[in-house]
């Protein structure tokens, strides 16, 4: 085999290596790449559960303050009407007492 022939195989050998070394570069990169937008992916998805957790957290919160409101209103209401009561039976006790002397 001549000096030009081996010099021609090596060379084709060497691109060979080098188109095979580049295409594993590549693959490489895309599979980087689709690591990268997957967990860019995971995040938005943590992120929007996390802003939907927090929203639903803030609406129960709110809830229990009208709760808590409404229950505080109805216990003024009754104690309102208890001591309205309270006025009226000794408004009565005295009538009837007056009324029987």
């Amino acid at each position: 085999m001549s000096e030009e022939t081996k010099t021609q195989q090596l060379e084709t050998q060497a691109t060979e290596q080098v188109n095979q070394a580049t295409e594993q570069v590549e693959q490489a990169g895309e599979q980087s790449k689709e690591q990268v937008e997957e967990a860019a992916e995971n995040v938005s998805k943590a992120a929007t559960e996390a802003k939907d957790n927090a929203a639903d957290k803030v609406d129960d919160a709110k809830k229990s303050v009208e709760d808590a409101k409404k229950e505080s209103k109805d216990e003024a209401a009754t104690t309102e009407k208890k001591s309205f009561l309270k006025k009226l039976v000794a408004k009565f006790k005295s009538f009837t007492s007056g009324v029987s002397k």
